[in-house]
């Protein structure tokens, strides 16, 4: 009854819909913004723009994160030509996200030029992510790929996939409402690390090479390098990463929990997994965010 109610709401959310697109033509419409702005085309980005607006809600297929990082700075690039500057912001750092090293080509938009300015305005270390409903067909998709938040202070480009294709999408500011699920949609939590107490000095665990506690900050280092391919590490990993006295020997400590938990590797996953979510809430700096982009990557139970 759930999925026929929720096919329901798609098939009305859907009628505004003349047509569906491929995401080939999707990047046409991008191609033809980007175009625009490099000739200083201001009608003609406006005109693109609209385009991919109109283009996004209706594809049938999956947005790639790539394919959405242009989406966001083609809207940020007309929100700037149209004098909003707060909402280009907002756009770009949703770009920045997802592309990080993207930049506009110096020939294109010389140093120094407001553009530039506006595209690196907003902070995005230690973004803010609100959990996703649970929709009872398919999975939500955010920015390209299968998530568990939307972020709370720029847009993201969202779809509802399912087995038959794209159910529902939509291009989402921070203050638009989620569409209605209909009956069942509970929201999803972000983080699930109750469970998780980091370690403390006295929490020393069996074991312990030495090297994790020689007094040289580069031999600690240089130890736990060689824990990344330890399947049995986790315990002595967490310890440094949580007491040791030095930032750079915790935050490597971070890099080779990072390293490990994308491979899967190690023999206590639950645990590393876990740390990750509790950094991902209590951390700060590089390593919360770093931990709130692996959160994405790591199993829902």
């Amino acid at each position: 009854m759930i999925a026929t109610l929720w096919l329901g709401l798609l098939a009305s959310e859907a009628q505004a819909c003349e047509r569906g697109y491929s995401l080939k033509a999707l990047i046409v419409s991008i191609e033809r913004a980007e175009t625009a702005h490099a000739r200083v085309d201001v009608e003609g980005l406006h005109g693109a723009a609209d385009e991919v607006r109109e283009r996004l809600p209706c594809l049938g297929e999956p947005v790639g994160p790539g394919d959405a990082a242009r989406v966001h700075r083609v809207e940020g690039l007309s929100r700037f030509a149209d004098g909003d500057r707060e909402g280009a912001a907002m756009a770009f750092a949703a770009a920045r996200t997802l592309d990080p090293d993207w930049m506009f080509p110096v020939e294109q938009v010389p140093e120094g030029h407001p553009l530039r300015v506006v595209y690196g305005e907003l902070p995005v270390t230690g973004a803010a992510y609100e959990g996703l409903p649970e929709p009872p067909v398919g999975e939500v998709w955010v920015d390209g790929a299968v998530r568990r938040g939307r972020p709370r202070d720029w847009p993201a480009v969202v779809q509802v996939v399912g087995e038959e294709g794209i159910l529902l999408g939509a291009y989402l500011w921070p203050d638009d409402p989620f569409p209605d699920l209909g009956d069942g949609g509970q929201p999803l939590p972000l983080f699930a690390a109750e469970g998780f107490v980091p370690p403390t000095r006295e929490d020393r665990p069996e074991g312990l090479p030495e090297r994790l506690e020689h007094r040289r900050d580069e031999v600690r280092i240089e130890a736990l390098v060689d824990l990344e391919r330890d399947p049995d590490a986790t315990a002595w990993l967490l310890w440094v990463l949580f007491t040791d006295r030095d930032h750079d020997v915790r935050f490597k400590a971070w890099r080779v929990l990072r390293a490990r938990t994308r491979k899967g590797f190690g023999n206590d996953r639950g645990t590393e997994a876990e740390a990750v979510r509790w950094l991902a809430e209590h951390g700060k700096g590089a390593m919360k965010a770093e931990a709130i982009q692996l959160l994405e990557r790591l199993p829902t139970e």
